[in-house]
């Protein structure tokens, strides 16, 4: 190996080191993996969800595909919207005919104030109901 091959190699790792790390921490990042209750959350197999949690974590891959496993009460927890202008929810998200209730969302200085802030064209919600909201 050569001189410059000796100077240039770690560089290189390092640069390659740092890109890998940078990517999987992106939030939007599809692929990225997630805590849920099943599912892999491809639109023939979406993620499972089943606590608040799991409601939660779609915040950080907007691309994914949801199902709702049962009703999911989320009264202790102020809401942050899914989604916004900026990086809107692209996915799907399919109720099951579940219902999320004690939803609590304080945002009077947003527009994109809501369970969903914003879904693109290309994302969907469906069959799903609201209580005590």
């Amino acid at each position: 190996m050569n001189k410059i091959s000796k100077t240039i190699m770690p560089i290189l790792t390092a640069l390659l080191l740092i890109a890998s790390v940078m990517l999987s921490s992106l939030s939007a990042f599809p692929g990225k993996a997630y805590a849920y209750s099943g599912g892999k959350g491809t639109e023939a197999e979406p993620f499972i969800i089943t606590t608040a949690n799991d409601l939660k974590n779609i915040k950080s891959n907007l691309y994914g595909y949801y199902k709702l496993g049962k009703d999911i009460d989320i009264k202790y927890d102020i809401w942050t919207p899914i989604g916004s202008f900026d990086y809107p929810f692209k996915g799907g998200f399919d109720g099951d005919g579940h219902t999320i209730s004690g939803l609590t969302i304080s945002r009077p200085q947003y527009n994109d104030a809501g369970f969903f802030g914003f879904v693109s064209t290309d994302g969907y919600i469906r069959n799903l109901k609201f209580d005590r909201c």
